[in-house]
Parts: structure tokens; sequence; C-alpha cells
């Protein structure tokens, strides 16, 4: 579960269950600036207001969003595999055979992209709440440094 240290928490495995589930209104308001739309289909970096970025800086921290990504991938295929099935995977991947791999785990019930999906919108919706308390401290600092310029 994620803490963004106002009261909000996100818990990430029942956020999870129901986008797997289909409980999510993607059409509907997220909260008073975005709908779940514009989660799915915005850079996240705009959606948290980093937008006079330079193309440098956008690239490099996109890698790093991107990355994160990939463990979280990795992290819940090899949760959905018994031992016997992550080292055949494993074997697999090592081979680089990457289409074995990826029908190794479709035979499995395990669809690689509709965990990609799920683990992106779980990663902006975290990084986007992360954004928001960043923002409203930043205002709260600014205020107070203007009450204190008015004295």
């Amino acid at each position: 579960m994620a803490d963004d240290s106002t009261g909000t928490k996100i818990d990430t495995n029942a956020l999870r269950d129901d986008i797997n589930s289909k409980k999510i209104d993607y059409s509907k308001p997220y909260d008073e600036f975005v709908t779940y739309e514009d989660i799915i289909s915005k850079d996240i970096l705009d959606l948290m207001g980093f937008t006079e970025l330079t193309d440098e800086k956008r690239n490099e921290l996109h890698e790093k969003i991107y990355d994160s990504i990939e463990v979280r991938v990795a992290e819940q295929i090899l949760d959905r595999l018994s031992e016997d099935d992550r080292n055949q995977y494993d074997q697999l991947l090592i081979a680089e055979k990457d289409q074995e791999g990826y029908d190794f785990l479709k035979e499995r019930g395990i669809i690689p992209e509709e965990i990609l999906t799920t683990e992106v919108i779980i990663m902006k919706l975290e990084l986007y709440e992360d954004s928001k308390v960043v923002r409203e401290k930043a205002l709260k600092i600014l205020e107070e440094e203007q009450k204190g310029n008015q004295q």
C-alpha cells in the first residue's frame, strides 16, 4: 500500500483487483482535476505538472518509470507461476526465446499485456497522487512565505 503522507492511501492490491475485474468506470472522474481516461491517455509527467522539462530530462524520467514498471510486471508474472514453471520460464528467458516464453505464459493463462496495462495504471495513479502531495506542500510553503513577507 502506498502512502502519500496526507492520509490518502492507495491499496495497490485492491486497485489491481478492481482493474482486473473491470470494476472501474474509466469515463468517471478520478478526482476533481483528472478523469481515469486522463490517467490512461496522458503522459504521467504532464499529469504530475512537469510540463516544462527538457526532452533529455523527460526521457531520463521516463526511463526510470519504465524500469520500475518492468520490475512490477516481472514480479506479477513470477507470483503467478509455480516454482517449476518459474524455472522453466527463466530458462526460456536466459536462452532469449522470447516468443516461446510469451507462449509459455499464455498457456498458463498469464497475459503479459494485461499485467503491463494494470501496472502502468497503478504506477501512474501512485505518481499522480505523490505529485498532488508535493504541490499541496509547496503551496503551503508559498502561502507561509507570503504571510511572512506581509508582516
